[in-house]
């Protein structure tokens, strides 16, 4: 089993550039505002501020960079396979 440090290493590496300000107006509009620099503590892996609300914002956001890389890549495909 994983430790909340490697899985949170992880999730950090999932996450586009920019996303503590997406994490932090996702927050904003659910009625949790939070500072992107706590927002940045709890992404943390060295630092003990772990806050769920966070790292399910994280999540969610992470989800929704994959399937948009998933579909360019397909899109970038699909017009490779036109031109050849």
């Amino acid at each position: 089993m994983q430790t909340i440090k490697e899985l949170l290493t992880e999730l950090k590496n999932k996450l586009p550039r920019g996303s503590a300000k997406r994490i932090f107006q996702l927050l904003k509009m659910q009625g949790n505002p939070l500072t992107r620099q706590y927002i940045s503590r709890c992404l943390d892996p060295e630092h003990s501020d772990y806050s769920w609300e966070v790292i399910l914002a994280a999540v969610a956001i992470a989800e929704e960079y994959t399937a948009e890389m998933n579909e360019l890549c397909q899109r970038i495909g699909r017009l490779n396979d036109t031109i050849l």
